[in-house]
């Protein structure tokens, strides 16, 4: 989304789905706050989110390539990529 020449708004929320290892869909929800991650997830039969602090790395990895993707179509900034690189690499 462009707002100015140039200029790029970040999406602050990012979500995908996967399946667990006993075949319930699981959705995994990545907000980004004062420079950090908050990382949910909850699967079909829970009715709440439960967040993962700290975030489960294997979470962090599939949001790293959720934000690759994105930012291949412009919708995520670059800064966000190196921002979770470094994070993966502590």
């Amino acid at each position: 989304m462009q707002t100015g020449p140039g200029k790029m708004r970040a999406m602050k929320r990012h979500e995908w789905h996967e399946r667990t290892e006993e075949g319930e869909k699981r959705t995994v929800r990545a907000t980004r706050q004062g420079g950090g991650w908050k990382l949910q997830s909850r699967t079909t039969s829970e009715p709440e989110w439960h967040l993962h602090d700290p975030p489960l790395r294997e979470d962090l990895e599939e949001l790293l390539e959720v934000l690759r993707r994105k930012y291949q179509r412009g919708r995520t900034p670059y800064e966000h990529i190196v921002e979770l690189e470094r994070v993966l690499k502590q």
